[in-house]
């Protein structure tokens, strides 16, 4: 049986954030994106994602934020410490 995973965020959007620039021109062209996530008690995941939705919420006040989920081409991995890997490639995303 294969696994699968679900990730679903809201970020504050800031003009000058990189990460959204490269998200949104994923979502756009149909591209995956690898995802790197590191939970507050220092778990760490990384896998393969559809984005299937992204979205902008132009709130009435100053904040504006953005909201995306994304489908796992199969089950997130979970990197161990010894096997840890520092280096991010341009089609990574860190949320």
């Amino acid at each position: 049986m294969s696994k699968k995973c679900t990730i679903d965020a809201d970020r504050a959007y800031v003009e000058s954030d990189s990460a959204y620039g490269e998200l949104e021109t994923a979502f756009l062209n149909s591209e995956n994106v690898d995802v790197y996530l590191e939970m507050p008690s220092g778990k760490r995941y990384e896998g393969n994602c559809t984005i299937t939705d992204f979205s902008l919420d132009l709130q009435y006040d100053d904040l504006v934020t953005y909201s995306i989920s994304l489908q796992g081409n199969g089950p997130l991995k979970i990197i161990l410490e010894s096997n840890q890997t520092e280096a991010i490639t341009s089609n990574e995303i860190e949320m």
